[in-house]
């Protein structure tokens, strides 16, 4: 199991052993998944407890209501969401669906009801997906399409420099190809993300080097404006700070 301290704020004592089970479950596959240097986005343990941070933060600091259900469904997705890359990086949505339907584990935990939500989230979170059209407004007490637009933006917010260490950078830069240099360099110049609604803070070092990184988020962000119109949600905007760089008088 990874070892980190993680903390699941807006569950109680009991959904949290709940998820520390699924988390268990997860991190048998997310620890073997392939990664070749080239191919930068981690979606390992780091990834899933990186949105774990986002969930909290989001959760602290954005004008909606979930449910209780609905936070737990968002945990849960954090851990395995991604699990798929182990069998097709592509298609990756569909494989970790397919894992979860292949096993009991998560069904068990989860019972049918929600188990139903959590694969229309983790199908939906590939922006290949149109979340409109593929997904239920509501299903049961939970109201689908607003946690999987939400959720979808949480996983596209992981763009932050502990993303691609400066340290690791260093050691392998020479052996980097141009298109994979210039994403190391684009997480390494984002500080930080936090989230006050209805903006998304980015901190940024040097803006033109991670400037295609955050035109992406836009991109992601805008895919789900519809439904967060229609839940009556604050819609994000991205909104970035330059910091001041070393060696400079700024």
């Amino acid at each position: 199991m990874f070892y980190s301290k993680i903390e699941y704020k807006h569950v109680d004592s009991v959904h949290e052993s709940l998820i520390k089970q699924v988390g268990y479950f997860a991190e048998q596959y997310l620890r073997y998944l392939p990664r070749e240097i080239p191919d930068f986005p981690s979606h390992g343990a780091d990834h899933s407890i990186k949105i774990i941070e986002l969930i909290n933060n989001f959760v602290d600091n954005w004008e909606i209501e979930f449910t209780e259900n609905e936070i737990f469904l968002l945990y849960i997705g954090a851990w395995v969401h991604d699990i798929g890359c182990l069998i097709n990086r592509e298609a990756h949505n569909e494989a970790s669906v397919a894992i979860l339907e292949n096993h009991d584990v998560v069904h068990a935990i989860l019972g049918q009801e929600l188990f139903t939500c959590l694969k229309h989230l983790v199908r939906s979170h590939s922006s290949t997906v149109c979340i409109q059209t593929k997904v239920p407004l509501e299903w049961g007490d939970v109201e689908t399409q607003k946690i999987c637009s939400v959720f979808r933006i949480l996983d596209a917010c992981d763009i932050t420099e502990s993303k691609c260490p400066r340290g690791v950078y260093d050691l392998i830069k020479t052996t980097l190809a141009k298109d994979a240099d210039d994403y190391w360099n684009g997480h390494m110049n984002i500080e930080s993300l936090k989230f006050l609604c209805p903006s998304i803070k980015v901190y940024v070092g040097d803006y033109e080097k991670c400037a295609f990184i955050l035109d992406k988020l836009k991109l992601e962000i805008g895919s789900v404006e519809s439904i967060f119109e229609l839940y009556q949600i604050p819609f994000p905007t991205v909104d970035t700070i330059q910091m001041p760089q070393l060696g400079t008088d700024d």
